[in-house]
């Protein structure tokens, strides 16, 4: 199984406000994926990076890790399993989603490593 880095979200906010907001944040257009046994609703790409959200997860609590409480998670994969750029643009993204406003989460590598966490009290 390979390593990426997610954004783990919980937020009050529409999911299309969240798309919306996370096409800001990557400076990427998001499609909607029709598949129904496919768990990533929307993908785009930005800077050679997948970016890949999932509106639910199964996620246990591990490694002092609440995924529990952050019911969302986008999954950013390098193309070229650059991982030093695909961290870089994961915390692009997770500052910008932290800018916009409305959003608790947790920045992640591999499930294990808390990289970054931006509390909110709006969501």
């Amino acid at each position: 199984m390979s390593s990426y880095h997610e954004i783990f979200i919980r937020t009050n906010n529409s999911i299309e406000r969240l798309v919306s907001d996370i096409a800001t944040a990557a400076d990427c257009r998001m499609c909607k994926l029709a598949a129904k046994d496919n768990p990533i609703a929307y993908a785009g790409q930005t800077r050679e990076v997948a970016v890949e959200v999932e509106l639910h997860h199964d996620f246990e609590d591990d490694y002092g890790i609440n995924f529990s409480q952050y019911p969302i998670v986008i999954t950013l994969r390098s193309f070229e399993s650059d991982k030093a750029h695909e961290e870089a643009v994961a915390r692009d993204i997770f500052e910008n989603m932290a800018a916009i406003g409305g959003y608790a989460m947790l920045l992640t590598f591999d499930l294990q490593r808390l990289i970054a966490e931006h509390p909110s009290g709006s969501a």
